[in-house]
């Protein structure tokens, strides 16, 4: 299995320089080796149960077909025939991912994923903020009233 040039070296650079991310662990390619297809690499995996009891399993791969590595999600169920893979499995007969979306490349991923994390920390920035303001600074305390409308009596 030969990986694209793009995904060879993010590899290589995130493992060599010890950088960590906590979207992305390449690592973990070599703990799903078991789900690799020839042409997809399982780079995600991760499992959870639901309340109804069912399994659930959100799997990331990447086409190392294509020139730079595209990415993209999936997820099955624990009742699916193809719950246990492999990789060429779940892309052709997985749920698609849209909330994590697909992207051209590794790159685009994590850049993708670095923007949102981004924006979610700018969001919690400023609602921390707003709360300092409303309670200045947390020295008083806000108590919120609702009144009963006259349409729900």
């Amino acid at each position: 299995m030969t990986l694209p040039a793009h995904v060879s070296e993010w590899f290589t650079f995130l493992m060599e320089n010890g950088v960590a991310l906590t979207f992305f662990d390449p690592n973990e390619s070599l703990a799903n080796i078991k789900f690799h297809s020839s042409s997809l690499l399982c780079f995600s995996l991760h499992q959870w149960g639901c309340a109804e009891g069912v399994d659930q399993r959100l799997v990331g791969l990447i086409d190392i077909t294509t020139e730079k590595g595209s990415v993209s999600f999936y997820w099955t169920c624990d009742d699916d025939d193809f719950w246990d893979g492999p990789a060429n499995e779940w892309q052709a007969r997985a749920k698609i991912e849209t909330e994590k979306g697909s992207y051209t490349s590794l790159s685009e991923y994590f850049l993708s994923t670095a923007t949102q994390t981004k924006r979610k920390k700018e969001e919690e920035r400023l609602r921390v903020a707003e709360r300092a303001a409303l309670t200045q600074d947390n020295t008083c305390i806000v108590i919120k009233l609702w009144k009963k409308s006259e349409e729900t009596g």
